[in-house]
């Protein structure tokens, strides 16, 4: 009866919808936070958040590089269901890979082979914009996206907004879900130029 009364007074709690703040950072280590040890990087902002939000400390990247593990997140799969098991290489460093079904980049000039990839993220793919969107949140992704050219975006991928580059990571990708309405206080999403300092 104790369980049914706790369960019932659970369920009658008013549904109040959380702003979720996630933070994907390439090459961070698992006590490179003072919250989580480091008494070498000072990070007092990081450090507070982490204090007054929830922390997991048993959670793991899906690769231990930087396309396929922010495939995995987006998505819940693992890289290789994904086709995304290496960093996506660009066109303008001499790759010619689209990544579309069938066709995919093997690397015959190297000595050590890896597993062929896709050149982005689908669009079949459902993300967690995608997911979010239809229970009222708005979404904005901040820095380094890395899963595709142009038509594959965050802004194609669900988000309401984006603001940063397209591979290299001048700052860690963001991601910021909120329960706005949708574009209620955004603008249009901003692309910064390749090779251009994130400055505003």
């Amino acid at each position: 009866m104790a369980l049914v009364f706790l369960v019932n007074q659970a369920f009658s709690q008013e549904n109040k919808k959380l702003n979720v703040l996630l933070i994907h950072v390439d090459d961070l280590g698992a006590t490179d936070l003072g919250i989580f040890g480091s008494d070498f990087y000072e990070t007092p902002n990081l450090d507070q958040l982490a204090k007054e939000g929830m922390r997991f400390t048993q959670s793991y990247a899906a690769a231990s590089i930087c396309s396929p593990s922010r495939a995995a997140l987006m998505t819940g799969k693992y890289p290789a269901r994904i086709g995304i098991t290496d960093w996506i290489r660009a066109k303008f460093q001499g790759y010619s890979t689209s990544g579309l079904p069938g066709e995919y980049e093997e690397f015959k000039d190297k000595p050590l082979k890896t597993p062929k990839i896709q050149g982005f993220l689908p669009l079949e793919e459902k993300t967690i914009p995608e997911r979010l969107k239809p229970l009222g949140y708005t979404s904005l992704h901040v820095g380094k996206w890395h899963l595709g050219e142009e038509g594959i975006h965050p802004e194609d991928q669900g988000f309401d907004v984006n603001i940063g580059e397209m591979i290299w990571g001048n700052l860690p990708a963001i991601l910021i879900l909120t329960s706005l309405k949708p574009h209620e206080n955004f603008t249009k999403s901003k692309i910064y130029p390749l090779g251009k300092p994130m400055n505003s």
